[in-house]
């Protein structure tokens, strides 16, 4: 009897020294490796144990709170608890969420599934407000539509833009055929009167050119079956040239012309009064008003070479140019030549002496007396 009590006690002592080297499960806050490791209804979340429904009910609370979550979409529960932050999305829990929200009202989607809400029946679609606005009041793919008939699109679209029957789905109208088309106003206004693919679409430059968009807008070539701003000559026979000046196509659009010093290709691209000429010290092309740069240049001064000739390139001092020419006699008399040896009056291309009175202007008649015009020179 004693020798078993001894076995009894060195068992239970055993027990007992055991039970010691075991690790008290953690609390909440406290660090873990796995959910074991935490007391009992807590997670190991990021190595943390929590309290599951507290953050889940935490987080529901901040869905609800977020408009855009819960009033607008429905979703007003927490998702999995993945982070210490709460729920990573809040979803759509049930029809009651759903039901309150403005998708339901709006759009139909009343019915919760798979986390979000959704469109189950025509019954959702017919109570939304988009059935009664916009007769979109089938369900189809969890969300609503609307059935278009050949008679909602002859009363609606055909006119307009010569969508005049319904999809083989039913979905949506589209252009039948060119006539549907011819008869659009996107035929005459916009140049689109053939059918391609149940739309109506450009492909005439002749009837570009006919249409309201080119003669507003300058669109008057066929682009990727549109009627479209294709060159500078498009633009050129727009009314916004003639009332805005944007005659110079750029970027698909019609701009206005380029002013005096900025760039240019052509004289066309110029505001009127400008000329497109080349640039001696860049070798670039800008608009100049070459009247007023052939007065201030050198060559006018020096030699009379005051009207500008069309083609020429732009003075630069002390360079002769085929840009400034001889072209009166009152540009000769502007000239150094003139004051200096009497050549005032303009014959062809240059400035001579040709009158007594070209003498009598002259340094040379007022100084030495040489006030007489013999073979082109002033004399005594």
């Amino acid at each position: 009897m004693q020798k078993a009590l001894v076995t009894v006690g060195l068992l239970l002592g055993m027990v007992v020294f055991t039970g010691c080297t075991c690790t008290p499960k953690s609390k909440v806050g406290e660090s873990c490796a796995k959910t074991a490791d935490c007391e009992s209804g807590l997670r190991c979340v990021q190595l943390m144990c929590i309290d599951v429904e507290k953050e889940r009910a935490e987080a529901t609370q901040r869905c609800q709170e977020t408009k855009d979550y819960c009033k607008v979409h429905g979703m007003c529960t927490a998702g999995n608890i993945k982070s210490l932050n709460g729920s990573d999305t809040c979803v759509a829990d049930s029809d009651a969420d759903c039901e309150r929200s403005h998708v339901c009202k709006e759009k139909g989607r009343c019915t919760a599934n798979n986390g979000r809400c959704i469109v189950e029946s025509d019954a959702d679609c017919k109570q939304s407000s988009g059935c009664k606005s916009k007769k979109i009041c089938t369900a189809k793919n969890g969300g609503c539509v609307r059935i278009f008939s050949d008679a909602d699109c002859q009363k609606e679209e055909c006119k307009a833009r010569g969508n005049c029957v319904a999809s083989k789905d039913k979905l949506r109208c589209i252009a039948g055929s060119n006539a549907d088309c011819s008869q659009a106003r996107v035929c005459k206004g916009l140049g689109q009167c053939t059918a391609k693919g149940g739309q109506c679409i450009a492909d005439s430059n002749t009837i570009c050119k006919q249409s309201m968009t080119c003669k507003a807008l300058g669109r008057c070539t066929v682009r990727e079956d549109r009627c479209a701003v294709s060159s500078s000559a498009d633009c050129q026979l727009s009314d916004i040239c003639k009332t805005q000046g944007r005659c110079i196509a750029k970027g698909g659009q019609c701009i206005p012309r380029a002013k005096e010093g900025e760039q240019c290709a052509s004289t066309a691209d110029c505001q009127i009064g400008l000329e497109c000429v080349p640039q001696r010290k860049d070798n670039t092309q800008k608009c100049t008003n070459m009247k007023k740069a052939c007065l201030q240049s050198y060559e006018c001064k020096t030699w009379g070479h005051c009207t500008y000739k069309p083609g020429g390139s732009m003075p630069s001092d002390r360079a002769d140019t085929d840009a400034c020419v001889v072209g009166s006699d009152e540009g000769c008399r502007q000239c150094m030549y003139c004051d200096r040896d009497g050549k005032c009056t303009a014959r062809g291309d240059k400035c001579v002496v040709a009158t007594d009175a070209d003498c009598r202007r002259s340094k040379r008649c007022r100084i030495w007396k040489h006030c007489t015009a013999r073979n082109g020179k002033c004399v005594d």
